[in-house]
């Protein structure tokens, strides 16, 4: 039977995948932000989690990946986007890059990371405004993957992209 994981990414027609990147010793990110690390805005990546080593390395936190979040050595940044973005990102910082596999997706969702949808209604005050306008991610700490709209799905430039009545946004985070 199919999760309504899976449900979703075929609806909205999910190209996008779930990278791991992990930060090694002496990367430039250490000690910068999420907000910082510029992967949102530059390079169309969207940090869905983020796992750190606890205690002697062999269990991991997971952690929301709010913007003040500060990234730290041995970190695992779960991003969510196209591969040539993640490649590229990855190349430009030296930082090893996989697509992340089913379990560790899992696992996410097993600590209270889930996708979901929504839909705008008639009396929404997000009608007329961008996601960035609203500040959707801080907001809510949810991240949108992508907007269905009329029977066509956007999943570029959600960041500035008005949002119209009836339109259901697929999202990603604390659910």
């Amino acid at each position: 039977r199919e999760s309504f994981q899976e449900r979703m990414r075929r609806q909205y027609q999910m190209k996008k995948r779930v990278f791991r990147l992990t930060v090694p010793p002496d990367c430039e990110l250490t000690g910068k932000t999420i907000a910082q690390g510029s992967l949102g805005k530059k390079h169309r990546l969207e940090v869905v989690q983020v796992s750190r080593p606890r205690g002697l390395g062999l269990r991991k936190q997971y952690l929301d990946a709010a913007p003040d979040l500060a990234i730290q050595t041995g970190d695992e940044l779960f991003v969510e986007g196209w591969a040539e973005d993640a490649e590229l990102y990855a190349e430009e910082h030296s930082i090893p890059i996989e697509v992340a596999g089913e379990d560790e997706t899992e696992k996410m969702l097993g600590r209270g990371v889930n996708m979901g949808e929504i839909t705008l209604s008639p009396h929404s005050e997000f009608l007329g405004r961008t996601l960035a306008e609203i500040g959707f991610r801080g907001k809510f700490g949810l991240s949108v993957l992508a907007i269905s709209r009329r029977g066509k799905v956007i999943d570029e430039n959600l960041a500035e992209s008005t949002l119209e009545l009836g339109d259901a946004l697929l999202i990603y985070g604390p659910i």
